[in-house]
């Protein structure tokens, strides 16, 4: 978290048509990496299927990934201090922050039914918040 602890995450929507989908910055108070004055903004593109997020569609989920992003989580494929998300646990039923619909299936696009998407963050993106921020 930033040192004065002033952080925030801002939710916006933008016709910009450089942004393409969704878009987040970083997390809060991530100076280390950054030193803008953005992080934790979530920006959603107004041209895409975003506009309507109801829990179980892609909106919803898109939703869930990028603020996940602005709370400091990352793609279960990336590497780093805690390394990628193993194969075997890498889907859609353990993260919201991977791009797999089942396990061992491709890295995206995603394969479910229409309403076949989280509604809610999942095990493993509960227990890096709680890691992060605490279980209280």
């Amino acid at each position: 978290l930033s040192p004065d602890g002033d952080d925030e995450i801002r939710l916006a929507n933008t016709t910009s048509a450089s942004l393409g989908t969704a878009r987040v910055a970083d997390f809060p108070g991530n100076y280390l990496t950054s030193q803008t004055q953005d992080n934790g903004d979530v920006w959603f593109g107004t041209n895409y299927s975003y506009t309507n997020p109801i829990a179980g569609n892609y909106a919803w989920h898109t939703t869930l990934h990028e603020i996940g992003h602005a709370l400091g989580l990352k793609h279960s494929q990336e590497t780093g201090f805690f390394g990628a998300m193993p194969d075997n646990i890498n889907s859609m039923e353990y993260s919201v922050m991977t791009y797999r619909s089942y396990i061992n299936g491709p890295n995206g696009p995603y394969s479910n039914e229409a309403n076949g998407f989280a509604q809610t963050y999942m095990m493993y993106d509960i227990a890096a918040l709680q890691h992060m921020y605490g279980a209280d």
